[in-house]
């Protein structure tokens, strides 16, 4: 995998951001990628905000396949205690995984999980998939996600291996795909 440029500044952020993204989205995303520098008779002084790699910015402000799926051959979905949450719906056709969707009801750092995963699986067998997929890649496809947001890239992989699961579920015991609700 090609190594990401994770030196983002908020100068070069802003334009993308404010065509990209809803205002509140725009303002959080330019305070995480902040770094603050104090100018003091014309010294400046880092203070060490944290970088978001362009990758991380580029699927929060433009996520990829977000949505339910209507007639998807399996669904999984995941939460925490906080109140997070991920449903995600997935299409396999031939034994390759063609279609995915989510809805996530959480945060933006969850939407960047969900949609970095969602393109690296289509494509994918469900075997294959399930094998590739987890927290650490996800994270590792980003770029990285701020401190302490690494649990959004396992309620992503959570949400993944229980769709894979029912996918499983459904080869095992076809008729249940006769009583699918979408």
């Amino acid at each position: 995998m090609p190594q990401v440029e994770t030196n983002v500044t908020p100068s070069e952020l802003r334009p993308a951001l404010d065509a990209l993204a809803p205002r509140h989205v725009t303002r959080m995303l330019m305070s995480m990628a902040a770094r603050e520098t104090e100018t003091a008779h014309g010294a400046t002084r880092d203070t060490g905000g944290p970088e978001l790699s362009p990758t991380l910015v580029d699927h929060a402000t433009r996520p990829r396949n977000l949505g339910a799926l209507d007639h998807a051959d399996a669904t999984g979905g995941a939460s925490r205690p906080c109140g997070d949450s991920i449903e995600l719906s997935l299409v396999v056709r031939g034994g390759v995984i063609t279609r995915v969707g989510y809805v996530p009801r959480s945060c933006i750092w969850t939407l960047a999980c969900a949609s970095i995963a969602s393109t690296m699986i289509q494509g994918l067998t469900p075997a294959e998939a399930r094998r590739a997929i987890g927290p650490s890649v996800i994270i590792d496809a980003l770029g990285g996600l701020p401190a302490g947001e690494e649990h959004c890239a396992s309620l992503v992989a959570t949400a993944l291996q229980n769709a894979l699961d029912d996918f499983l579920r459904t080869e095992l015991e076809p008729w249940k795909r006769l009583y699918r609700t979408k």
